[in-house]
């Protein structure tokens, strides 16, 4: 994500930032925008293959999207 770097770089001066503001910055981005179904559905994809791989799930409920 070169815009999350630009950002550090040219608006935080290095950082450090706190989340909320980097995440609303990065969020004016339509890149960004674009890419986060995507991202959003590996995550699940990934938390979804853990739990139905976990030898005991101890009463864990599976993620929801």
């Amino acid at each position: 994500m070169q815009q999350a770097e630009w950002y550090l770089e040219n608006k935080a001066s290095g950082g450090p930032v706190e989340i909320g503001a980097w995440t609303a910055a990065l969020w004016k981005d339509k890149r960004i925008k674009a890419a986060w179904p995507v991202i959003a559905e590996a995550v699940l994809t990934v938390e979804r293959w853990k739990f139905q791989n976990a030898r005991n799930n101890d009463g864990k409920k599976q993620p929801k999207p």
